[in-house]
């Protein structure tokens, strides 16, 4: 069985797990993309390009503090570089789902805002994922 969690942080020796931080809940539902599927082969199948790409959701409320746990990482910026671990779409024998480790550059939260400082439909997007040993 795989072991399953969601981390964060500015270098590997740093990531810290979701569940270990001021978040309630991990991310769900989550995506993971491999790329893009930008071209066909000769045989009129898709072919993956470019870089892998995964979005964190909640579909719960998190508070401020919860989401602060992200806006740090960013400061002033659009996009900081990270590292994460993240599910993959890749099937273990027992049915669960590997979870890797990658850099990443890490987008601005998307939220809504809602009175007493909570926030919905919160999406945080990982782009240029690069797998970690």
């Amino acid at each position: 069985m795989a072991l399953e969690f969601y981390a964060v942080g500015t270098n590997l020796a740093a990531l810290q797990a979701l569940t270990g931080t001021n978040l309630v809940t991990e991310p769900y539902p989550t995506e993971y993309h491999e790329g893009e599927n930008a071209a066909t082969s000769g045989t009129s199948r898709p072919v993956v390009v470019g870089f892998p790409w995964a979005i964190w959701k909640w579909d719960t409320p998190i508070t401020a503090e919860c989401l602060k746990t992200f806006t740090d990482l960013l400061g002033a910026n659009q996009y900081a570089s990270v590292y994460i671990r993240t599910r993959t779409n890749n099937p273990e024998a027992d049915g669960t789902y590997e979870y890797l480790y990658f850099s990443a550059e890490m987008w601005r939260p998307k939220v809504e805002p809602k009175p007493g400082y909570r926030y919905e439909n919160v999406e945080i997007e990982f782009r240029r994922l690069v797998e970690q040993p």
